[in-house]
């Protein structure tokens, strides 16, 4: 609190545990790097700690610290660790350890290290520098609601990312691509309009949405999830399902110019998938259950060799000149094919309420076990083999 200018100086690694700055006059400043154990509170006067690394440690800590912008910052903390105002960080972030980070936003114009892979909060990242700018993670680090607002320059990533919360894009230029960015958290929004991906994996839960279409370059993997809402995920790669019990207005959308295969763990689902594409052939991995609607608006969908199981209510399959191999229909409400459908494998009815529109031309063998369904749909055996009927005794 001393009326002139001050100097907090250590060894390089000394710390101070709760540290208070009330001055009338002067400004604090510091000789070395710091580390602050405690409570941070900058009741008033200046302080300047740019050009040092303040290392936040300690268990359930307050930074108060109104107006200071800060040189480098690390966090290495357990428990709760709250920022009472939106702080500058002129420097680098690294986010070495916490639990929960809470309060405001850190704006940091300099780059991202995130070694931690589970924490989360009310603390927003924002990423605001007027140059380039790397998000750093030791391969399995995470943030959890980050920002992009930047009047200049790209933010790039150097590691695999994970962001438990939410993803803005306000400003800028992203550019994650050759790298993955798997979406964690509960009931999170990712709103990057523009963004091209590198791969994606999504395990959530609760409802995550998207409120722009999102380019994806690599792979998707739709790990874990309850619902996927908003827009499309439009993927040039691979897709792997592996959630077997979700749903949503967000539509998977295959559009690569190149082969595109599409994999579950056996019994993996997509809700609304669309083929979209300019060349090349969507294949099956595995079985694929689908609970919504399938497109083949453009391109070469050939799923034979595998069993595609359509789920959902009230869902359309709109398929021209695909050749299925065996197709299970296990639907509520009303299961709409828009045009004949050619299945060179089996066909099982297991559960519907009405099947309508077209033609399902069978060369296998067929299963029905629904005792009370109806529709324009018909059944269609032209196998040039022998075929057999069977169904539970009363379907």
């Amino acid at each position: 609190n001393g009326t002139g200018d001050q100097v907090i100086t250590t060894d390089g690694s000394g710390e101070l545990h709760d540290l208070t700055i009330d001055k009338a006059s002067g400004t604090v400043t510091l000789g070395n790097d710091l580390e602050i154990s405690g409570n941070l509170t900058v009741v008033n006067g200046n302080f300047d700690p740019a050009g040092h690394t303040i290392e936040f440690q300690g268990y359930n800590t307050t930074i108060d610290a109104a107006g200071v912008t800060f040189g480098d910052v690390t966090i290495n903390t357990s428990g709760t660790t709250t920022f009472t105002n939106d702080i500058a960080i002129s420097g680098d972030l690294t986010i070495e350890a916490t639990q929960r980070i809470d309060g405001a936003q850190l704006q940091v114009a300099g780059n991202v290290t995130a070694n931690d892979s589970n924490w989360y909060g009310s603390a927003e990242v924002v990423l605001n520098g007027t140059g380039d700018q790397v998000i750093t993670t030791d391969g399995s680090g995470e943030l959890h609601d980050l920002t992009i607002d930047k009047a200049s320059g790209t933010v790039t990533l150097g590691n695999d990312l994970e962001i438990s919360g939410n993803l803005t894009v306000a400003n800028g230029t992203f550019d994650p691509t050759g790298h993955e960015i798997q979406f964690q958290g509960y009931d999170t929004t990712i709103d990057a309009a523009g963004v091209t991906f590198g791969d994606v994996s999504i395990y959530t839960s609760g409802t995550t949405t998207f409120t722009h279409d999102i380019e994806i370059r690599g792979d998707l993997t739709i790990e874990a999830t309850q619902r996927i809402d908003g827009a499309q995920l439009q993927v040039a790669g691979n897709v792997t399902a592996n959630d077997n019990n979700w749903y949503g207005s967000g539509e998977v959308v295959l559009n690569g110019t190149g082969d595109q295969v599409i994999t579950t763990d056996g019994s993996g689902e997509l809700h609304d998938l669309t083929i979209d594409k300019a060349s090349g052939t969507v294949t099956l991995g595995n079985d694929l259950e689908i609970s919504g609607n399938l497109t083949v608006a453009n391109g070469t969908f050939d799923p034979t060799g595998h069993e595609i199981q359509f789920q959902g209510y009230d869902t359309t399959i709109d398929a021209a000149g695909v050749t299925f191999g065996d197709v299970s229909i296990y639907t509520s409400g009303t299961t709409t094919f828009t045009h004949d459908i050619e299945i060179r494998g089996d066909l099982t009815i297991e559960a519907t309420q009405r099947i309508d529109g077209a033609q399902l031309q069978v060369a296998g063998n067929v299963t029905a076990n629904d005792n009370n369904w109806y529709g324009s749909g018909e059944v269609v055996l032209n196998g040039t083999g022998d075929q057999v009927i069977t169904t539970d005794g009363s379907g």
